[in-house]
């Protein structure tokens, strides 16, 4: 198990933060047993799930914004303004694109799969 599994799991049924370098973890009682195996995982491996904690916190930079914008006009992934609301357009599956959506702050949008012209109108 990994510590970003482990992570989701203290999740569902409660919460989890870094602080000060530390890791703090809340859940109630009933579900430290269920949780101890992904307890165990995240203890072992502090100073990642931290790490992983604060970046998820943190604002983007000027930087880290510009690169996320390029690459997904690269691609041509796009925002589209539609009647039921905004949503995304072009390949957002991939890892790369995922992941520049969340610098964004545009992971959150449903998706429309954009449809490829093959040449072949038959």
């Amino acid at each position: 198990m990994g510590i970003v599994e482990a992570m989701a799991a203290v999740r569902r049924v409660g919460v989890i933060r870094a602080e000060n370098g530390r890791l703090l973890i809340e859940v109630d009682r009933r579900h430290l047993g269920t949780l101890e195996a992904h307890i165990e995982v995240l203890r072992r491996c502090k100073a990642q799930a931290v790490a992983i904690l604060q970046a998820e916190t943190t604002e983007p930079t000027q930087a880290a914004i510009d690169a996320a914008s390029d690459y997904l006009n690269r691609v041509g992934a796009g925002v589209q303004r539609k009647p039921e609301g905004y949503r995304l357009t072009g390949d957002c599956e991939t890892a790369e694109t995922k992941a520049a959506l969340k610098v964004l702050g545009l992971d959150h949008l449903p998706t429309e799969a954009k449809e490829m012209n093959t040449g072949d109108d038959r």
